[in-house]
């Protein structure tokens, strides 16, 4: 299934984020971001079905979409690699850290999506729109559940 190979790739970004040292990213990591946003981007096109006009519209609303959550994705496995070994022993000064940082980048994933439905609603309409946000939360919850298995609970 295509989720499940843009589920593989995103775990491996996540656990070499993860379990990095402060070092930069492998190169090869970079690259599975690349195949990671052109498997969202196929996913996306074959479950749209745009026509032409449609498509015409649609595409670079999205790619600033896209570019607006890979910043909050880039904060997000920053913040996993700056945690690293403390992840299993926070304390509570850490803890309250963790919560107010992933609540920032949850509320702003909502804030984009507020930002980018008008623009898809115009673009190709709501009954397209709402199929694009379904499939957009199945693979953020799928691919949620994939890296949190990864995380280990805070002790």
């Amino acid at each position: 299934m295509q989720i499940k190979t843009l589920s593989l790739l995103v775990l491996f970004i996540f656990w070499g984020f993860a379990s990095a040292s402060n070092e930069a990213p492998h190169k090869d990591s970079l690259k599975t971001l690349d195949q990671l946003c052109t498997e969202h981007k196929k996913l996306v096109a074959d479950h749209l079905q745009l026509s032409p006009d449609e498509a015409k519209a649609f595409w670079p609303i999205y790619e600033a979409y896209r570019g607006g959550l890979m910043k909050l994705l880039e904060e997000r496995m920053e913040y996993v690699k700056e945690l690293g070994d403390k992840f299993g022993t926070l304390d509570d000064d850490l803890s309250v850290i963790f919560l107010e940082k992933f609540q920032k980048i949850d509320r702003g994933s909502s804030l984009i999506w507020d930002e980018f439905m008008p623009k898809f609603i115009k673009a190709i309409g709501a009954k397209k729109t709402a199929r694009f946000y379904q499939l957009e939360r199945r693979i953020r919850i799928y691919l949620d559940a994939e890296v949190s298995s990864v995380l280990p609970l805070i002790r």
